[in-house]
């Protein structure tokens, strides 16, 4: 049986592998390498352009009809 102490131990020895190792993600050629964060962030961007797009029609419309 595992003790407190061993499984922090196991933990912090976890974390500084994940530190220290190699990126975990999908490679690319070798190139770069695609985290979830890159994944996350481009969902975003993407979204937040969508949305600003939405909102320039709306607007556009509204102005053309009301000149």
């Amino acid at each position: 049986m595992f003790c407190e102490a061993n499984i922090s131990v196991l933990q912090i020895n976890m974390f500084l592998d994940r530190l220290h190792g190699d990126p975990i993600g999908f490679s690319v050629l070798g190139i770069f390498i695609i985290e979830k964060n890159t994944i996350l962030t481009v969902r975003g961007v993407r979204l937040y352009y969508h949305c600003v797009r939405i909102i320039l029609v709306k607007l556009h419309v509204h102005l053309v009809f009301c000149i």
